[in-house]
């Protein structure tokens, strides 16, 4: 139950990412799979934390 639910942290993709530069020595081909996830969670996050701050700040 619990795993499934780490899909949507970004410190799992980060931490994937970290160790696979530092100790694996992975390029950014190897990586890209990592990113795209990380753009997504981005996208439903700062889009209505940007709308809120706009509607609070009139």
């Amino acid at each position: 139950m619990g795993q499934p639910l780490t899909l949507i942290n970004p410190l799992r993709y980060f931490l994937i990412i970290v160790r696979g530069v530092f100790l694996e020595g992975a390029g950014i081909e190897q990586l890209a799979p990592q990113y795209w996830p990380m753009v997504v969670i981005a996208f439903f996050n700062l889009s209505p934390a940007g709308w809120l701050f706009r509607r609070r700040m009139y």
